[in-house]
């Protein structure tokens, strides 16, 4: 069929000749159909040029009768290059296989179909929403095919961007429900670590040099340092960790971590470090920050089995409104940018998706706990920072640590604590509800001198506070207990007994409705002991409170 012809029957259909006899003074239109048969098709492409979606015509051959200028702009194609043509004429052939398919489709269905389509433009893949329905003639035959198509591509990609924002806000939100679980794992682990700690530790003092049962102690305190640790990762998971945070240089802290590194990776791996000299600084703890270190080189190094290449930078970045909402937990501003990489096997999204739970690993039975990560997860948000990761496959793993700059110097180290005297004196009241930490505790105080009152229940530390006549030297509360937490508790105290110092003990920080500032408090505090604690650290700290001028 030549072009004269498609003219022609675009012209026949074009002017409305659908029926038999048309009648000269527009039939059913009346005027309007008389008007449109005399404008033919030239009226029709004035009025389906006006419409901001792409609009064409096919006859039953495939043949194109119609586009419209909208058309043209979407698909970078002009009317004079299309029109009398099939698609096999002037796209690739996957792609007009695709479509004549989809207009017999509609053709053989008699009715109207709507399909997602992509093509390629210059600026990237666009997709087009098309709605393809069958034109009929006078016997109801379908003659033509014409479809409207509107791209959705900016729809797509926002809906995209959507689910991607609402698959990290399930994804925090998950860590957050796992990171509770964790917390409250970790603080009922610790009070019975304490006893378990505490009694080991009795056990060898009294233990002579020799006996056959100095080395089964020696085993249960050895076990209980071991699990203490694990629970160490889980509340740093759970940022729920006591931390000493000062301002500090990061590059000078990964200058005084790089010997240990050294020792943790392989003589196989290559050891790189770059550090900005113009850098900020950072108000972080700086211990938790050498965990952080020691475990991302850790997992570097046991993602290159055949050696490789571990490389540590620093620099300094701005971060824009745009990044802090791609990146949940980070505000716009100056940051610090600590970036841990290496050369390994990479990741995969599935094994990405995971990364940060705590327990999920990789590795061997045996081989590792699945709280590395976690823990530096946990340490990095409880320092107001942020930590993503650039993975796959064969192509190594890079970790991004961001942190707030500080204007602020450098802070020095604290000072060193107080060494233990043997004996004390002093009346302390402990408030504690574990029944087996609060023994210990009472223990160990009276052991070494000192006058104890022992309570389970901040209502009777209160009232015995009431009733002691004598001063109160130190009140040793634990901080998560039923009706009321330690500080409010210490508060009431202090009402009765100025003279009263508090020392507040947990397996956590956070009391769940506390008073807002409350944890931010006792991260600042002094005057804490994180369990388990040995028994030396609770003499030395108890002595340290009660020889610091008033």
């Amino acid at each position: 069929m030549g072009g004269t012809e498609v003219r022609s029957r675009g012209q026949r259909w074009l002017g409305g000749s659908s029926t038999a006899q048309p009648d000269p003074e527009g039939g059913a239109l009346g005027p309007l159909g008389a008007m449109l048969r005399r404008a033919g098709p030239q009226l029709l492409q004035s009025l389906v040029d006006t419409s901001t979606t792409a609009i064409f015509i096919k006859d039953v051959e495939g043949r194109y009768l119609l586009v419209n200028q909208r058309y043209e702009e979407l698909f970078q194609i002009s009317r004079t290059a299309i029109v009398g043509k099939t698609d096999l004429d002037v796209f690739p052939r996957e792609r007009a296989e695709g479509l004549r398919a989809s207009d017999r489709q509609v053709l053989a269905a008699g009715a109207a179909l709507e399909s997602e389509e992509q093509v390629d433009h210059a600026d990237g893949v666009h997709t087009y929403l098309a709605i393809r329905a069958p034109l009929h003639d006078a016997s109801g035959r379908p003659c033509a095919v014409c479809g409207i198509a509107t791209d959705v591509t900016e729809r797509k990609r926002a809906e995209a961007a959507l689910r991607e924002a609402e698959e990290r806000l399930r994804h925090a939100q998950k860590m957050e429900a796992v990171g509770h679980l964790a917390g409250g794992v970790a603080h009922d682990f610790n009070n019975l670590l304490v006893a378990i700690l505490g009694h080991a530790q009795l056990l060898l003092k009294r233990l002579p040099t020799g006996d056959r049962l100095r080395e089964h102690a020696e085993q249960i305190q050895h076990a209980g340092d071991r699990a203490a640790a694990l629970t160490r990762q889980l509340l740093a998971f759970s940022r729920k960790q006591v931390l000493q945070p000062r301002v500090i240089d990061i590059n000078g802290l990964v200058g005084d971590t790089s010997k240990l590194l050294r020792r943790v990776i392989r003589e196989d791996v290559e050891l790189v470090i770059a550090l900005d000299p113009e850098l900020g600084h950072v108000r972080a703890d700086p211990g938790q920050m050498v965990q952080v270190l020691l475990n991302l080189a850790t997992n570097a190094r046991d993602a290159m089995p055949r050696g490789g290449r571990l490389t540590i930078t620093t620099r300094e970045v701005a971060l824009d409104d745009a990044f802090a909402q791609a990146v949940p937990g980070v505000r716009p501003g100056r940051h610090v940018v600590l970036t841990v990489a290496d050369t390994g096997c990479g990741m995969s999204e599935s094994t990405q998706a995971r990364l940060f739970e705590p327990f999920f690993t990789t590795k061997a039975v045996g081989k590792g706990t699945g709280l590395g990560l976690s823990s530096v997860y946990g340490i990095v948000r409880q320092s107001g920072g942020e930590i993503t990761v650039d993975t796959g496959p064969e192509r190594g793993t890079s970790f991004h640590i961001y942190l707030p700059r500080v204007d602020e110097p450098v802070e020095t180290s604290p000072p060193s604590p107080l060494p233990e005297l043997d004996r004390g004196t002093g009346l302390i009241l402990v408030a504690e509800d574990e029944a087996m930490v609060r023994l210990l505790v009472t223990e160990v105080l009276t052991d070494h001198g000192y006058d104890v009152l022992a309570v389970a229940t901040p209502r009777d530390a209160m009232t015995l506070a009431e009733r002691c006549a004598e001063p109160i030297d130190v009140l040793l509360t634990d901080v998560v207990m039923p009706g009321m937490n330690g500080p409010d508790l210490a508060a009431q105290i202090a009402a009765r007994h100025p003279e009263t110092r508090p020392i507040f003990m947990s397996g956590h920080v956070g009391v769940p409705g506390g008073t807002g500032g409350f944890d931010s408090d006792l991260e600042r505090a002094t005057d804490f002991l994180q369990k388990p604690f040995a028994s030396d650290v609770l003499l030395q700290k108890v002595r340290e409170v009660m020889t610091r001028p008033r």
